[in-house]
């Protein structure tokens, strides 16, 4: 059986305590500061892995939400053979339930909310990011459509804009320039598309 006195035989100037307590301390510490910091190297790894592919594709999704709404609009006139202005609220529901749509007097309140109005054969749209950063979109199906004219616009297409709500975001309350046409790309692999 060992000495039970060994302690007595190590140097008398070096506090075990104290140590130990300052060895735990910097431990600690060590812990304190690393963990964070490879958790977060890790997780930029992982976001930049997986965000070049399903982030970036969450990003297009938020930022063309409004303009792939307006397709959807456009593609259900289209399948009925109408133009997009004659078609009811209750119709469009009732085509794509993933969806609550709202009147363009109706103020979209978040990302499965949409504000649409349509006239002639375009479709305007509005979907909430936050209560008052709109994401508008506008599908247009004919060239002769009087908005091609007063937007500026190339032609027919899908469109889409970002901008901020003064009442909320309505789709009556759409810009009328500076629209952006969204990429047959994009559209393609939302599975929706153009008029």
């Amino acid at each position: 059986m060992p000495d039970a006195h060994w302690v007595d035989s190590l140097p008398r100037d070096i506090d075990f305590p104290t140590r130990h307590r300052h060895g735990c301390l910097l431990g600690a510490l060590v812990l304190l500061i690393a963990v964070p910091l490879v958790s977060i190297a890790l997780f930029n790894a992982f976001s930049r892995s997986v965000g070049n592919a399903m982030g970036q594709g969450l990003a297009i999704a938020v930022r063309d939400s409004g303009a792939f709404a307006a397709a959807d609009v456009a593609r259900v006139a289209e399948s009925r053979g109408i133009e997009a202005g004659t078609l009811t609220l209750g119709q469009v529901q009732s085509a794509d339930t993933s969806v609550r749509w709202r009147r363009g007097n109706v103020s979209s309140t978040s990302l499965d909310v949409v504000s649409e109005t349509t006239a002639g054969d375009h479709v305007l749209t509005s979907v909430a990011v936050t209560p008052s950063a709109c994401i508008y979109g506008l599908a247009v199906g004919s060239a002769s459509d009087p908005i091609v004219k007063t937007d500026g616009l190339p032609g027919v297409g899908v469109f889409r804009q970002e901008g901020v709500g003064q009442a909320g975001c309505l789709a009556e309350d759409a810009p009328t320039s500076g629209w952006v046409r969204v990429s047959a790309q994009d559209l393609h692999d939302a599975g929706v598309s153009a008029p």
